[in-house]
């Protein structure tokens, strides 16, 4: 390694370490206080490094934001990767799974998502976008696997796309405060009696 290698080396793993640890402590922060009511100087304190610095790593705390989103993307992608999922239903039950075990990032994503619903929240139309993305997905996903035979095909897909969003979005929130049945559990039940065709039921029902 080259002496100019050697000089930048330090310096540069430093700040990848530093952005790191923002970012964790952003997540703790925005988990407690949601978005509209943490500030920079918050975050800042509780990471040990002054505003000036964290600026340095982050314009403002929408990118600050950005970068938990993308952290939350991040576990899903490897999680996806991990398990493949084949159908919609398996998809769901993954991004569930992952949720209960990253409680912190997960109640992060519901308190944030839950406060940008109001029009004039700075964050309203980047979670608008995202959410309509995420029912066009499900929705394309519905209608493949309708003609797969792994969902009722008399639901109308865009509906059926609209309840497994509501179903991941609610268990979420419900994991936040603890209660009820497990989210995992509960989303099996929903798929089973209200996703997969009638002839599935009758089959478990003989057995």
């Amino acid at each position: 390694m080259t002496r100019a290698a050697l000089a930048t080396r330090g310096p540069y793993r430093k700040g990848v370490e530093r952005r790191e640890l923002l970012i964790r402590t952003a997540i703790e922060v925005f988990a407690e206080q949601g978005y509209r009511s943490s500030s920079l100087r918050e975050i800042a304190s509780r990471a040990e490094i002054t505003p000036a610095g964290l600026l340095h790593h982050f314009s403002g705390k929408e990118e600050l934001l950005l970068a938990v989103l993308e952290r939350r993307e991040e576990r899903l992608a490897a999680a996806i990767e991990l398990h493949r999922p084949r159908s919609v239903a398996e998809h769901a039950a993954v991004v569930i799974a992952d949720g209960e075990q990253s409680a912190c990032l997960t109640r992060v994503i519901a308190v944030v998502s839950s406060e940008a619903s109001a029009a004039g929240h700075p964050l309203h139309e980047l979670f608008r976008e995202r959410r309509a993305r995420e029912l066009e997905r499900i929705t394309a996903g519905v209608v493949v696997d309708q003609a797969r035979g792994l969902i009722d095909p008399h639901l109308d897909p865009e509906a059926a796309a609209a309840v497994v969003l509501s179903a991941m979005d609610g268990l979420h929130v419900q994991r936040c405060y603890g209660v009820g049945a497990g989210a995992s559990q509960a989303f099996e039940d929903l798929r089973r009696h209200y996703l997969e065709p009638p002839q599935f039921a009758e089959r478990a029902a003989a057995v």
